[in-house]
């Protein structure tokens, strides 16, 4: 049969003057989900004699918005025409997101006929909404992470700023040590099951990664003389007793 593709490789061109050709009476045209979205196809004069554009559907899309579309290319504007989907219970939509086993099962008399069930048609919907809700949870969760690396650049660019800015570097300085500090000895890792402190895992965290910037090695024989309460105190005074010597 001879027929036309369309799809998203191509360029606008000659994608319109394949959708131009579509509502020609005779024509065929097979298309992509990506191809020819949001365009009008007008049937010529013949064709709408005939019943208009016919739209044939062979598998469910994921979402569907894009079905509808699909639909929509028929019947615009007053015009006549038809959509029809031809589905398969062996399609990955029912196999992965609907009881295909069961479905399988029950139909199983009915194999190689053709099947107009509405339980069917509320499976293949019910699946591709969960296929939807998974998407939309995807995006989601994309959105989220980018929202995290926002607020880290936002704080590094505001602390940069405020550097570049201020007379009162020193003064920043220990302000940000100060909270490094307090939110270090907050960390939960840092302490026993029993909600005390383990001091060498403390000392451990503070050698291999302040260590090596501030020329300092710590001992956990400093730590243990230190109450509980005293440590975001007594630790914020080692560290800027090392910064004053710099």
């Amino acid at each position: 049969m001879p027929h036309t593709v369309l799809n998203a490789k191509q360029d606008k061109a000659l994608e319109a003057e394949i959708i131009a050709q579509a509502g020609v009476k005779g024509a065929v045209t097979i298309a992509t989900n990506m191809a020819g979205r949001g365009t009008d196809i007008k049937p010529s004069k013949e064709a709408l004699e005939l019943g208009g554009l016919y739209v044939l559907g062979t598998d469910k899309a994921e979402s569907r918005r894009i079905d509808n579309q699909l639909r929509g290319r028929s019947g615009r504007q007053g015009d006549v025409g038809i959509s029809r989907f031809y589905i398969s219970l062996e399609d990955q939509l029912i196999m992965r997101f609907a009881n295909f086993e069961a479905f399988q099962e029950a139909y199983a008399k009915d194999a190689g006929k053709e099947i107009t069930n509405k339980q069917l048609r509320f499976a293949f919907n019910n699946a591709q909404k969960k296929i939807e809700g998974f998407n939309y949870d995807s995006r989601k969760s994309v959105l989220n992470y980018d929202d995290v690396i926002r607020q880290q650049r936002d704080l590094i660019y505001s602390q940069r700023d405020l550097l570049l800015i201020s007379n009162e570097f020193e003064e920043i300085i220990r302000r940000m040590i100060k909270v490094f500090v307090k939110n270090l000895v907050a960390i939960e890792d840092h302490k026993l099951k029993s909600g005390a402190y383990d001091y060498q895992k403390l000392v451990d965290f503070l050698n291999k990664n302040i260590a090596v910037y501030i020329k300092h090695d710590f001992n956990v024989d400093e730590f243990k003389r230190i109450h509980d309460n005293e440590l975001v105190d007594k630790v914020n005074q080692m560290v800027n007793d090392i910064y004053n010597q710099w």
